[in-house]
C-alpha cells in the first residue's frame, strides 16, 4: 500500500468518525425533541403551515387574550438548523485539514456511511432507552442543581426577604412616627372642635 492509498484509506475512516459523531450529535437532539414534545408516531406535524394569505394573517395575529401557537415547528426547524450547520463546519474541517480542502466523493460517502452505520445500530437502541436516558439526564441535573444552584437561590431570598422585612419595619415605624406627630398636633388644637 502506497502513501496515497493510505492517505486515502485514512481519510475514509476520519470520515466515518466524523459521520458517527454526527449520529451522536443528531441523538442529542433527538432526544431534546423526544423530551419537550414526546413521540411522535405516525401523527400529524405539530403545526401546519397555512397555504392561503388569510391563514399566513391569522397565523401571525395575536390580538389580545389568544393563545400563541405552539413553537414546536420552530424549535424544530432551529435544532435541524444547527446540527446542519455543525455537519458542515465538521466536513469542511475534516477536508481542509486531512486533504487540503479538496473535496473527494468516497470522503462524502464515508461521513455518511459512519452516520448510517451508527443511526441504524446504536441510534436505534438510543431512541428506544430515550426515556431511560430522558430521566437520568434530570436527576443528574436535578442533583447538580441541588447542591450547587438552590443553596445560592434560597441564601438570596433569605437576603431578600430579610432586607424586604428591615424596609418595613422602616416604613411602619415612619407611618407610626407621623401619626403619633398628627395625634399629638390635633390634641394641641383641641381636635379642631368649634
Amino acid at each position: 500500500m502506497n502513501w496515497s492509498e493510505y492517505g486515502s484509506f485514512l481519510l475514509l475512516v476520519y470520515s466515518a468518525t466524523v459521520g458517527a459523531f454526527l449520529g451522536v450529535l443528531w441523538d442529542v437532539f433527538r432526544i431534546i425533541r423526544i423530551a419537550f414534545h414526546g413521540r411522535k408516531t405516525g401523527a400529524a406535524p405539530p403545526v401546519r403551515l397555512p397555504s392561503t394569505g388569510e391563514g399566513v394573517e391569522r397565523a401571525l395575529s395575536f390580538k389580545h387574550g389568544t393563545k400563541i401557537p405552539s413553537l414546536t415547528f420552530f424549535g424544530t426547524f432551529l435544532c435541524d438548523l444547527i446540527f446542519c450547520l455543525v455537519c458542515a463546519v465538521c466536513v469542511v474541517l475534516l477536508l481542509f485539514q486531512l486533504n487540503d480542502g479538496e473535496v473527494r466523493m468516497f470522503s462524502l460517502l464515508g461521513a455518511l456511511a459512519g452516520f448510517a452505520v451508527y443511526y441504524f445500530t446504536v441510534g436505534r437502541l438510543t431512541v428506544y432507552f430515550s426515556d431511560v436516558i430522558i430521566k437520568a439526564v434530570k436527576k443528574t441535573v436535578y442533583t447538580v442543581l441541588r447542591f450547587t444552584l438552590f443553596p445560592v437561590i434560597r441564601a438570596a431570598a433569605s437576603v431578600l426577604n430579610r432586607a424586604k422585612r428591615i424596609i418595613k419595619n422602616r416604613q411602619r415605624r415612619k407611618l407610626t412616627a407621623k401619626y403619633i406627630k398628627n395625634t399629638l398636633k390635633n390634641a394641641k388644637n383641641g381636635f379642631d372642635i368649634s
